[in-house]
Formats: structure tokens, C-alpha cells, sequence
């Protein structure tokens, strides 16, 4: 498919069908600008998207079923090719009604004890329960869910806080019933960003995809993911 893609390609404009997957839970916030640009520059690629957990996302690559895939660096295999992105670090999710609210960061200290929703994902939950056991200190997890949707809605819904590494400005709108606060801890902010198989390295297609996303990156693309508003 990708070598009918690159013939397609000859005249110099990348034509065909390219395979992406996408972190789910990441998807709402890094595929629009991203299938925008592309739609913009490269008229004449279809992207197909897949989504799903980390796990399958590295199956998805390893098999050849996806051609590029949006991911955490951590994630993908030493033989894959990865171009970073951006910086994600982790976000605590709190109520509105919450004491903690009104603070402009949270420690982990904050969070002991204190009511938790767990992104119960393959590779996902692991990292969020290391952020606390870093400082010798369990999580009180009372619900877990494989959504971020499902995720912030409980939130809002006062059940507990949650952690996350992605969140957009809605999430810092306390008329969504919650706010996003940065956690001030030396916690480990994982890189986010497009990986691929060697053996693409030198399509048409995939390298204008993965060129797309690097610009994009560069340009400021993904900043409203990573800063508070000044």
C-alpha cells in the first residue's frame, strides 16, 4: 500500500493512503490540528485513523498494520524511529468543590489519601501509580475507567481527582465542574510524538506526515497543552 502510495508520489506531491494510530485518550487533542495541516498541505492524502491503548498501538506498528503512530516515546521499540514532539507532564484533575482548587500547583503530598479515578489502561496505570510511589505514597483509588471522557466527567461529578499528561484550555474552564493543575513534584514528563518503522523511513508519504507533525510541534502547534494561560 505504502509502496503504491510512493508511485502515486512521482510527480512530487505525496498521493495515497496513509495508516495512523493515535493514543486514545491523546486523540481529541493532538489528531485535529494535526489532520488540518495535513488536509491543508497534502490535499491528496487520506489518513485512516485507528486509536486504542499503548499496547496495541505498539502491535499496530510492530505488524506493519499502521504506518506512523502518535505515542509516547516510552512506548516504542529502540528499532522505531521517533521524532519527539512536545513535552507531556502530568496534570492533576480536581473538582471545583475541591480544598485543593484554588491552589496554582499540587504536590503529591496533596493527593495522599485523597480520593482517586485511575485511566486504567494497558502501560497507563503503571506510570500514574509510580508517580506515587516515588514519594512512598499509594494512591486511593475508588473508580477506574478506560476513558479520559469517562475520566473527567467523574471528576466533575466530585468522585475524586484524577492525574493526566495531556489537558486542554476546557480543562482549565472551572465551568466544566473541574480544573487542570499542574503538579509541582520533579515528576517524570514523558515526550509525546510521531514513531515509524525504519523500513518507511524513506516514503513520500510517511516522511511528509512525520514533517507535517514536526513543523507543527515547531510552530507552537501543541502549546495550549502544555502551559497555563499568562
Amino acid at each position: 500500500r505504502i509502496f503504491q502510495s510512493d508511485l502515486m508520489s512521482h510527480n512530487g506531491n505525496p498521493t495515497g493512503t496513509l495508516r495512523l494510530a493515535c493514543f486514545e485518550p491523546t486523540a481529541p487533542y493532538v489528531l485535529p490540528p494535526l489532520l488540518r495541516r495535513i488536509a491543508n498541505g497534502y490535499p491528496d492524502i487520506r489518513i485512516d485513523v485507528l486509536e486504542g491503548d499503548m499496547a496495541h498501538i505498539l502491535t499496530l506498528l510492530q505488524t506493519g498494520a499502521v504506518d506512523v503512530a502518535l505515542t509516547y516515546k516510552r512506548e516504542v521499540l529502540p528499532e522505531h524511529l521517533f521524532v519527539p514532539l512536545f513535552e507531556a507532564p502530568p496534570w492533576a484533575l480536581i473538582p471545583e468543590s475541591s480544598p485543593l482548587a484554588g491552589k496554582a500547583a499540587i504536590t503529591i503530598d496533596d493527593l495522599e489519601g485523597v480520593k482517586m479515578i485511575a485511566l486504567d489502561m494497558p502501560r497507563t496505570r503503571g506510570y500514574f501509580y509510580n508517580l506515587f510511589q516515588n514519594h512512598d505514597k499509594e494512591p486511593n483509588v475508588v473508580h477506574s475507567t478506560k476513558s479520559g471522557a469517562v475520566t473527567r466527567g467523574l471528576v466533575a461529578a466530585q468522585f475524586g481527582h484524577a492525574i493526566l499528561n495531556i489537558c486542554g484550555p476546557n480543562d482549565r474552564d472551572p465551568r466544566q465542574g473541574y480544573l487542570a493543575v499542574p503538579i509541582s513534584d520533579d515528576a517524570p514528563s514523558p515526550l509525546f510524538g510521531v514513531a515509524s518503522a525504519p523500513q518507511l523511513e524513506k516514503s513520500v508519504v510517511v516522511q511528509a506526515v512525520i514533517a507535517t507533525s514536526k513543523k507543527l510541534a515547531e510552530e507552537g502547534g501543541y502549546a495550549h497543552l502544555q502551559l497555563l494561560p499568562t
